[in-house]
């Protein structure tokens, strides 16, 4: 990837409150488009978008204005949201209900706690099958990572009313880049993007230096602008259609990785987290805010035996095709007719005494379609600043107030998917380093590489097991010695 260029940190932005053509059958207020909180087009002016829906009955519709007014604070994962006790809308929410945020968030209230003056508004996913009574929603999108960006960064020219704000994304460059870094569990991280005019560079750097283990994964990549296309259909409360489609979605990843142990005696467990979303593409359409969110997963699990152990790998992995699926009621189908392959380029290590294992699985890039644009949440942290700190205490008040439940179920898979259909690629790799005193010292290397598309049955509000499909699965293997007695 090239060098990223540092610009300056400050702009104006314009906020824009568009009227948008979609048909809202039931609203006591107009549903503001995408403008509310981002200068991206709403949906319903690309043509062949089709928009019509119906609140449902518990969905409480929050005005922008009011919502930004109220806010204190919001949670790194968007989860819980801290509101002014004393906001018009504060006493609408309760467990149950569906906060809906025209251009932000759609979210259902799961719990509530009061903190002084402050309302602690705990959150998961809206099934859109309680949101909306009735909706036909369509559209058919370029995905151009350059544009979207350029876009953004509209928001960002000096507008009428003169208003200052810092950068929409954490660190912005010259050439429309962004580059995050903070910590996770036990290891450091920095993600980089860069668009350009086919597609979106990205970069993952992990370190990890706990104790007397240290570890470092690289991933490098490029994914092309592609087709994404989206048709919904709710009837009474039941979802009748859903299709998702990503046409001509081709990548490539490269993975490099490290590990070693320093000190004797056996080591093993496993860590699982999640990474902040890479690059955030707002989907808005009359106003209900979908988005496309690139993100990445990890899973770490180590079984040394003894001190003085290393191990490495590198390996190149590559997806190409349209990938995608239909549901209808309680059925799932998969299609499209992507392929994908890898090799692997490295791999070996040093066990002094013992034979051990690593392995390593990584999802990236991982496209999810989900209702609540990251780009959106970083444009409010800077038109209505807010404390982050405050979520995390809430969050912690959210566990001992007796609905400690709500906080527990939020750790039960660190590294699922959330959103309401998503398409990954999941790159598995394992190392087996044979003890140097063996006769044949072995070293074997096993690479899987998989594809999957899926939806979140929550989401949709169907009874079926977790709908999701494996389009393909590759396995490749370097063996070192390349001999019998090691394969």
């Amino acid at each position: 990837m090239r060098h990223l260029s540092r610009v300056a940190a400050t702009a104006a932005v314009a906020v824009v409150v568009c009227t948008c053509s979609c048909k809202q059958k039931k609203s006591s207020l107009a549903v503001e488009s995408a403008g509310s909180f981002l200068q991206t087009p709403d949906l319903t002016t690309q043509p062949g978008t089709v928009c019509e829906f119906k609140l449902g009955k518990n969905t409480v519709q929050v005005e922008p204005n009011k919502f930004r007014q109220a806010i204190r604070s919001v949670s790194p994962d968007r989860t819980i949201f801290i509101f002014d006790r004393s906001s018009d809308f504060a006493r609408d929410l309760a467990p149950g209900k569906i906060m809906f945020v025209p251009g932000l968030t759609m979210r259902k209230v799961s719990a509530l706690a009061q903190d002084g003056n402050n309302l602690i508004v705990g959150t998961e996913e809206a099934p859109l099958t309680e949101a909306l009574e009735n909706a036909k929603l369509k559209w058919d999108y370029q995905v151009n990572f350059q544009q979207a960006v350029r876009r953004q960064q509209a928001g960002l020219a000096p507008s009428r009313g003169g208003l200052v704000v810092p950068d929409l994304v954490p660190t912005v460059y010259a050439d429309g880049g962004s580059s995050k870094s903070g910590e996770n569990e036990n290891w450091q991280y920095t993600i980089n993007t860069v668009p350009d005019a086919g597609g979106l560079n990205f970069e993952l750097h992990l370190k990890r230096k706990t104790g007397d283990l240290t570890g470092t994964m690289d991933v490098t990549g490029y994914i092309q602008n592609f087709h994404n296309a989206v048709s919904l259909v709710i009837q009474d409360n039941s979802l009748q259609s859903f299709d998702f489609h990503n046409r001509g979605m081709n990548a490539v990843a490269n993975v490099k990785w490290t590990v070693a142990r320093g000190e004797s005696g056996p080591m093993t467990g496993e860590e699982r987290f999640k990474l902040p979303v890479s690059f955030s593409l707002p989907l808005i359409i009359g106003g209900l805010p979908f988005s496309l969110e690139l993100s990445e997963a990890v899973l770490f699990k180590p079984a040394f035996t003894s001190k003085d152990e290393i191990a490495r790998g590198a390996f190149t992995v590559r997806h190409s095709g349209d990938d995608g699926f239909s549901m209808t009621g309680n059925s799932f189908k998969s299609d499209g007719d992507a392929q994908g392959d890898g090799d692997v380029t490295d791999g070996g290590g040093i066990a002094p005494v013992a034979p051990f294992a690593v392995l390593i699985a990584i999802a990236a890039p991982r496209v999810e379609l989900k209702t609540g644009p990251e780009a959106a949440f970083e444009q409010l942290k800077e038109l209505t600043p807010f404390t982050g700190y405050l979520a995390d205490q809430a969050a912690r008040l959210l566990r001992n107030s007796g609905i400690g439940h709500w906080a527990e179920s939020k750790l039960e898979d660190a590294i699922k998917t959330e959103g309401a259909a998503h398409i990954q690629m999941i790159v598995s790799t394992s190392a087996v380093i044979g003890s140097a005193t063996a006769l044949i010292p072995c070293q074997k290397t096993q690479l899987v590489f998989t594809a999957d598309v899926g939806a979140n049955a929550k989401v949709f509000g169907v009874t079926m097991a977790e709908p999701s499909k494996e389009i393909f699965r590759k396995e490749k293997f370097l063996i070192v010695p390349p001999v019998k007695a090691c394969s």
